[in-house]
């Protein structure tokens, strides 16, 4: 699960877009696409995203906050686990209740994270409902 996009003039067009502003759900998913690596099949999807494009000279880095809620099949939720990065006893980020507009994110409760403060991955889990909440950002 990597972010797409580098610096220069390559990548992704800077963004800040909440998934209100597209409702269904192919457009959406099409959208997404551009600022994360991985494909995954949605039932439902919201996301907030706020990507500053680095394309100046000289070429500066990007920075990034991709925020992600989505409903999936129950056979595609281990497919958004971090492979020995569960924690243990986290508290739900507030950031997850603000990108949940539509889905319930109270069973969430298993959850994994790599990286550090300014650069990193946090993936939470409910199993019963598979609800998925993911956020991969860099400052």
């Amino acid at each position: 699960m990597l972010l797409v996009g580098c610096s220069g003039n390559s990548g992704p067009p800077s963004v800040s877009e909440t998934s209100a502003s597209r409702a269904a759900l192919a457009d959406r998913v099409e959208f997404i696409e551009q600022y994360v690596s991985f494909r995954r099949k949605y039932n439902q999807l919201e996301y907030d995203v706020s990507f500053t494009n680095g394309g100046s000279f000289p070429p500066a880095p990007s920075e990034w906050d991709i925020r992600i809620v989505a409903s999936v099949n129950p056979d595609d939720v281990d497919q958004w686990a971090i492979a020995g990065k569960r924690i243990s006893g986290m508290a739900t980020p507030d950031w997850v209740g603000t990108t949940a507009k539509s889905l319930s994110v109270d069973g969430v409760s298993e959850w994994y994270r790599d990286g550090v403060d300014t650069n990193g991955r946090t993936v939470g889990i409910d199993r019963d409902l598979n609800i998925v909440v993911y956020r991969i950002f860099a400052h």
